[in-house]
């Protein structure tokens, strides 16, 4: 859940999301505690980082424990981007003139997990990805089809997730859960 950026306009409530996911992983879809892990940029936890990312996605796909059938779901709350090159998670220090070369690409995360060789997976992002220059979510379907993973986005190409005061959460995450 990524929420205080610099360069983009800050979120409210996607840490909040965030740990609202992993507690309805846990307590109602019965995920062991152990296996569930939050990264958000508040107090409570690692920051969402694309360093941190990856460390902790490499850390769980390398679990011995971790079953090729296991149903594993990778969540984002966050900004988004898609330039020519591709579909970006964004870190809150990414810049926009360079996420390109800030932000984790999303390629790389589901490479990852191909190589894993996971079978059951879900990719939901509930990322922001206003206006037409702004093509998130496109890459991702397409990776997700080929590779034979689910993707859940929370808007289309060029509109925006919303998040909701009166709710304290993402609108697409408040009714996803």
């Amino acid at each position: 859940g990524a929420e205080q950026y610099e360069h983009y306009a800050p979120l409210q409530f996607a840490a909040d999301d965030a740990r609202a996911m992993g507690k309805a992983l846990v307590e109602s879809y019965r995920f062991d505690p152990a296996d569930v892990s939050v990264l958000a940029d508040d107090a409570q936890g690692p920051a969402p980082t694309v360093a941190n990312i990856r460390k902790q996605l490499d850390e769980t796909l390398a679990n011995p424990q971790l079953d090729r059938g296991d149903l594993f779901v990778f969540y984002f709350s966050g900004h988004g981007a898609g330039g020519t090159s591709g579909d970006y998670l964004l870190p809150t220090d990414t810049k926009r003139e360079t996420f390109e070369q800030q932000g984790l690409p999303v390629r790389e995360v589901l490479d990852r997990i191909v190589k894993a060789g996971l079978k059951n997976v879900l990719i939901i992002a509930d990322a922001c990805r206003s206006g037409q220059e702004n093509p998130f979510g496109q890459e991702l379907q397409e990776l997700g089809k080929r590779a034979n993973i689910a993707v859940v986005l929370g808007c289309a190409p060029g509109t925006r997730s919303y998040e909701y005061p009166n709710f304290q959460r993402g609108i697409f995450t408040h009714f996803l859960m």
